[in-house]
């Protein structure tokens, strides 16, 4: 054999080592790709379930300061109530207070 078929015969078998491990190298990659893949759709999903905890627990403090809205305008509407009630006992007990002085007075 010559010295070009050694060579020839060298070249190729390392070409096709290369192209072994080339391949192997890219099976690797799609691999490692697919595991990130697999990795990320499990965050996302994690992420998901997270934000669909964070829009309900935001809906229930949308509702919670609903009704504490509606019953602080009942607190303030019984409120005012009491207060019309409360001037109407001092109106009549002031009213009150002038008969007596003047039945005092008459007597």
């Amino acid at each position: 054999m010559s010295v070009t078929s050694h060579l020839s015969m060298d070249i190729a078998s390392k070409a096709a080592m290369f192209g072994v491990a080339t391949a192997r190298g890219i099976d690797r990659a799609f691999a490692n790709a697919a595991d990130r893949r697999a990795v990320a759709a499990h965050a996302n999903a994690g992420l998901a379930d997270r934000l669909q905890s964070a829009r309900e627990g935001e809906r229930d403090a949308l509702v919670a300061a609903h009704q504490l809205a509606l019953e602080l305008a009942r607190v303030r509407a019984e409120n005012a109530a009491l207060r019309a009630a409360l001037e109407a006992e001092r109106a009549q007990s002031i009213r009150l207070a002038l008969v007596i002085r003047q039945v005092a007075a008459a007597a």
